[in-house]
């Protein structure tokens, strides 16, 4: 599959509320199986991807941690060696595992509210699954997905208070922005006046972006709060699946001791 191909299937339908960088990723992990002669995309490969580019969420998480292309590389060789009787047209195709992982990076988005997929939202899907070939070199490497999930989400906190913004943007039309996550709140007269001093600075434009940039801002100074109250969420959230699990298998189970006698 020819590089052009490759991008023609990043942006099939499937993945329309992809970022650029997230699509990116996809190609590169692609690029990264054919390399090694792979005729299939692996969660393995999937993870080079993420760490090919160290400007996106996910790339500067992990090259914060330690985790570069060439560590990745150097750890996916030594336990899935390099094939080299594959045909020049090959085409590589996501595995099973690899299918879940962008299915639960979808569903980490929809759970944190995103209109988006970006790379940070990929790499949760991996980290979710808690299997497969990607988590068992993340472990090898010493990094634990809390630690991992630790650092994306400070990475993209730090991002969206800096002045890039929304750094991982949906190219699609169709996608609703930002723009379209509305709230309305009072402020006090001194909150209002910190606003309007942050707009005669000319750091925001209007209102609504200086109280959207001092919310992100707020957000990446009180960073380690946040990461407690996610973890938190996320046993929560853990131990609700569980409970409407055992209820969903109680309840479909037949309870032969209470029908009535024939």
């Amino acid at each position: 599959m020819q590089p052009e191909d490759m991008n023609r299937w990043s942006r099939g339908a499937r993945f329309e509320k992809f970022t650029e960088a997230a699509r990116r990723t996809l190609v590169y992990a692609q690029e990264e199986a054919r390399g090694l002669g792979h005729h299939y995309i692996g969660t393995e490969h999937l993870l080079l991807g993420l760490v090919r580019e160290d400007q996106t969420v996910a790339g500067a998480a992990f090259k914060d941690l330690g985790f570069t292309i060439e560590v990745g590389r150097r750890a996916v060789a030594a336990i899935l060696p390099a094939q080299t009787d594959v045909p020049p047209n090959m085409v590589a195709g996501l595995t099973p595992r690899a299918r879940k992982t962008i299915e639960l990076a979808i569903k980490e988005a929809r759970d944190q509210g995103d209109h988006f997929i970006g790379t940070e939202h990929i790499v949760f899907g991996i980290l979710s699954d808690g299997e497969g070939i990607a988590n068992g070199i993340l472990h090898s490497v010493g990094l634990d997905s809390s630690r991992i999930r630790a650092q994306v989400l400070a990475v993209r906190a730090a991002k969206h208070a800096s002045a890039e913004g929304n750094v991982e943007r949906v190219v699609s039309s169709n996608e609703p922005s930002a723009r379209a996550n509305v709230l309305s709140f009072r402020l006090t007269d001194p909150q209002l006046a910190v606003v309007d001093t942050l707009i005669e600075a000319g750091v925001c434009g209007t209102r609504s972006e200086a109280a959207a940039w001092l919310v992100a801002a707020g957000i990446a100074a009180k960073r380690e709060f946040f990461l407690q109250v996610e973890s938190t969420v996320a046993q929560i959230r853990a131990l609700r699946a569980q409970t409407q699990a055992l209820a969903q298998q109680e309840f479909n189970e037949p309870q032969t001791g209470d029908l009535p006698p024939a």
